[in-house]
């Protein structure tokens, strides 16, 4: 700790930083794990399938088994009310595109491919014109390429 402290000290911003940092490291040091229990149901609403999850006061930990086990069992196979329902449209950003090294990686979780294996089905894709140049370490074109190969070109 005692480097750290000496080298965060020529910064203009070490008093609030050091005290942010041994607090974090306090909180760390006092923390302790405890078990928890959720409680999920699938429910079957006129052939609508959907699961929720048990709630109380915006809280959804139950900090006893036997409670947790007692309320499931109360709740298991009854009929159960609809309290409050919101329907959210949500709009996500595009994955990135891939580098040929985070290609290699997931080809090989997913599919179980080598990266040799990877890039010579990249490659063959490449050549069919279905992918970009597969070899590149860049995840992003820019709105602006254009202009950059303009003046790249003169």
């Amino acid at each position: 700790m005692y480097l750290i402290i000496q080298q965060l000290a020529w910064a203009g911003f070490q008093t609030p930083l050091l005290a942010e940092i041994v607090k974090r490291e306090r909180l760390i040091e006092q923390f302790t794990a405890e078990d928890f229990w959720t409680i999920r149901a699938t429910f079957n609403n006129q052939g609508k399938v959907y699961e929720g999850e048990w709630f109380h006061e915006k809280e959804n930990r139950i900090f006893k088994e036997e409670q947790a086990e007692r309320l499931s069992e109360l709740v298991c196979n009854q009929a159960s009310t609809i309290m409050e329902m919101k329907e959210v449209t949500r709009t996500y950003q595009p994955p990135l595109l891939y580098c040929l090294s985070t290609l290699q990686m997931d080809a090989g979780s997913t599919f179980g491919f080598k990266p040799a294996e990877t890039l010579k089905y990249a490659q063959s894709l490449y050549d069919k014109g279905y992918l970009s140049y597969p070899r590149t370490l860049s995840k992003k074109y820019y709105m602006d390429i254009n202009e950059c190969y303009t003046k790249v070109m003169n």
